[in-house]
């Protein structure tokens, strides 16, 4: 198995699209975005045509913690450096394909909203690539690139992932329709 018990990059894809697919059909709050799930259902034969496959599945599985915030990071401020002591939230963790290793975008994210703070994440993520490529390990970084079939793929994964974690908690309703937009076009990429 290479990735959390799938058998490839494209099977990982299509399980988190059949759990999103679950959740609209049963939560009431999604119920405006049923006539997604069969064009989900298409995009998703689309992805297991030999034509994509080689390229899709062309990945590094890495071992991931998946929610790697500063929220769950433990350092003890009293020692010299502020050593980390512990990390904290592994429920998320698993053998993923190497593009999936941040699948929140919350690396060195310090639960903060604003736009000042995201730009403070980008400068983190920048250093973190710095400090990659100082030290040689560049190949990490290689690793968790997408290419651009992958890239189109994952696009139409987020935004519906986007839709079915944000929905029902009744947060961000004016960006939702920018999302199934962003969705349908990403799947479009994969009509035959």
């Amino acid at each position: 198995m290479a990735a959390d018990g799938f058998p490839n990059y494209v099977a990982y894809t299509n399980g988190c699209l059949e759990r999103y697919i679950h959740a609209i059909r049963v939560h009431p709050s999604l119920e405006p975005y049923r006539d997604l799930v069969p064009r989900i259902r298409e995009f998703m034969v689309q992805l297991q045509k030999s034509e994509n496959q080689t390229e899709l599945n062309r990945v590094a599985y890495i071992l991931a913690h998946k929610d790697l915030h500063f929220a769950n990071i433990m350092c003890d401020p009293d020692r010299p450096g502020c050593p980390i002591t512990a990390v904290l939230d592994w429920e998320f963790s698993g053998v993923v394909p190497g593009p999936r290793w941040n699948p929140r975008r919350a690396f060195l994210w310090n639960m903060k909203w604003d736009p000042e703070n995201k730009v403070e994440q980008t400068r983190m993520e920048q250093l973190f690539e710095q400090i990659c490529r100082e030290k040689g390990a560049a190949h990490i970084l290689e690793q968790t690139q997408l290419n651009a079939k992958q890239e189109l793929m994952q696009t139409a994964v987020n935004h519906i992932r986007a839709i079915v974690e944000v929905c029902p908690r009744g947060q961000a309703q004016d960006r939702v329709t920018h999302w199934c937009a962003v969705a349908e076009a990403a799947m479009e990429g994969f009509r035959a």
